[in-house]
């Protein structure tokens, strides 16, 4: 007005002059300024960026969430079989699935347990009384959890008691041609009670050393002896199916005696054994179940072998024992075959026996004389 001029000013002129703003540059802060006004825009995009990812923190991130903390929670206790005592429906339903009450029972460090859980079943699988279920059992919270398929399981460390010295040997009674005995260890003041059957011909002596393990809450004997305690050779544990089953109606420590049949299979070989083994009285051994057998790579080897060569009867002319690997004794036996004497080096189970002038089947070599027991004389 003061000038008298006139200026004409065209619409791409205007346009020209607000770009050249330093307001309207393309930048991160003109960005982050136009978010700060808010307004019905901004706030579509943000529904519309939130709502995907709570989704998919829900169906992603959030399992992951829950799948590390329950292997945190199962890699602080035990993991370990209990048997199904009851089951019973509590009438609440998830996803169409009923919900149900498990009163559990198992043995931690010789005690007998009883808890119950609550979870969801499948009418198609439901479990039933009787049968033996994994568990992870936390001792400090006394809580059971039980384990489902795609849990990592931790393997328990066995605690090793080595040298402990057998103070007392208790008798309680026969079976089969065995005897059961209490045998009470001693190590560091601290006592170690172990339920065990004495073939005929051997004797737990006292003043003898045993090395002991315990895992999963129950004492095993390891070795026992010093020849045995001493000998080299890798120690493996191999896994046994069960073909048949005698239980025994004594029970020493809440332990039982049964009688077994087993087929244990290694590199693609299986043999046959009869073992008898000490089991929690309240669990079902039954055929099909799995059994850990210990024993020496170098045994095992042999007997895989030796299964292999001929086979016939039998009579046994001498037995002598040098200890006892795991809860068998380990035999040294001479075997009289059509004249020709074989040597039998192996463990045998104690209910059974073996005692001169008995018929077995062996499976020999003719060329070494060395042989194996592969069925036991009847009894």
């Amino acid at each position: 007005m003061d000038s008298k001029k006139m200026n004409e000013w065209t619409a791409a002129d205007i346009v020209a002059m607000e770009n050249a703003d330093p307001s309207h540059e393309k930048s991160f802060n003109s960005f982050k300024g136009y978010i700060l006004e808010g307004g019905a825009i901004v706030l579509n995009w943000v529904i519309w960026i939130v709502i995907p990812l709570l989704l998919l923190a829900v169906v992603f991130i959030l399992p992951l969430i829950f799948r590390i903390i329950r292997r945190k929670k199962l890699s602080e206790g035990e993991t370990m079989t209990a048997e199904i005592i009851e089951i019973e429906e509590t009438g609440s339903y998830l996803n169409e699935q009923p919900v149900v009450r498990i009163q559990l029972r198992f043995i931690h460090e010789g005690e007998r347990i009883e808890k119950t859980v609550k979870t969801v079943v499948s009418y198609v699988q439901m479990p039933r009384p009787g049968q033996q279920i994994l568990i992870h059992y936390h001792q400090k919270k006394q809580k059971v959890t039980l384990l489902k398929e795609g849990d990592e399981i931790r393997k328990t460390q066995p605690e090793m008691i080595n040298g402990a010295v057998l103070q007392k040997v208790e008798s309680y009674g026969m079976v089969g041609r065995g005897h059961v005995v209490l045998l009470t260890f001693e190590d560091n003041r601290e006592s170690y009670p172990i339920p065990a059957v004495q073939a005929p011909g051997f004797a737990f002596k006292e003043g003898e050393k045993a090395d002991l393990m315990r895992i999963n809450g129950q004492l095993k004997m390891v070795a026992y002896g010093d020849e045995i305690m001493n000998r080299s050779g890798k120690d493996v544990t191999v896994t046994g199916t069960v073909l048949r089953a005698q239980t025994f109606p004594i029970a020493l420590h809440d332990q039982t005696p049964v009688l077994l049949d087993l087929t244990i299979s290694s590199s693609g070989k299986s043999v046959q054994r009869t073992v008898s083994q000490f089991i929690p009285s309240h669990m079902m051994v039954e055929p099909g179940t799995s059994i850990q057998i210990q024993t020496k790579q170098e045994d095992l080897d042999k007997e895989l072998a030796l299964v292999n060569e001929k086979q016939g009867s039998a009579t046994i002319t001498s037995v002598s024992f040098t200890g006892v690997v795991g809860n068998l004794p380990l035999a040294t036996i001479h075997a009289d075959r059509s004249g020709i004497q074989y040597e039998i080096k192996q463990t045998i189970d104690p209910i059974t026996g073996v005692m001169p002038g008995d018929e077995c089947w062996i499976a020999y070599n003719e060329r070494t004389h060395q042989a194996l027991i592969i069925k036991y004389a009847s009894i």
